[in-house]
């Protein structure tokens, strides 16, 4: 089971990168912000429905870190990858890329200090509430780009 569990979430974010990437180009003319936001708002019923599962079968704590993996994966690659090539130049992209994914992992490693300390004083519902509150934050800002399309040009 615990095997099980390790796996699914980067197989499922695997899978769930190529849907944003497929979908923003597909439904959203390369729009990458609509597929994020619908992503992150399952993610944050994903995040608040997971603890609720203790007291079923594992299998739905299973299902439930499959959705969390696709969930999660997909914005992270856009916002990582996809996100720095349509804002910045040809030149630029790779720097803003690491300038983002640097970033990302310093988030990342607050996020791991700051839930150990909400896990140690409240209790793990802290840290699931903790992290409720970070995706709505990046649902809001991803929301304010609703609307950016990437310039055309040669490699759009």
């Amino acid at each position: 089971v615990a095997a099980y569990k390790a796996l699914a979430i980067p197989l499922a974010g695997s899978l769930g990168a190529l849907f944003a990437g497929w979908a923003s180009d597909r439904f959203f003319q390369s729009r990458r912000a609509p597929v994020m936001v619908f992503m992150l708002i399952g993610l944050m019923g994903l995040t608040i429905l997971y603890p609720q599962l203790k007291d079923f079968h594992w299998i739905w704590s299973l299902a439930c870190l499959i959705a969390i993996g696709f969930t999660t994966y997909g914005p992270h690659v856009m916002i990582c990858a996809a996100i720095p090539m349509d804002y910045a130049s040809r030149k630029a992209a790779a720097s803003a890329a690491g300038f983002i994914d640097g970033f990302g992992y310093l988030g990342a490693s607050l996020t791991g200090v700051i839930s150990g300390f909400l896990i140690d004083r409240f209790g793990w519902n802290a840290a699931f509430y903790f992290w409720v509150v970070g995706v709505f934050v990046a649902v809001v800002l991803m929301s304010l780009q609703w609307n950016y399309r990437p310039k055309q040009g040669k490699y759009h």
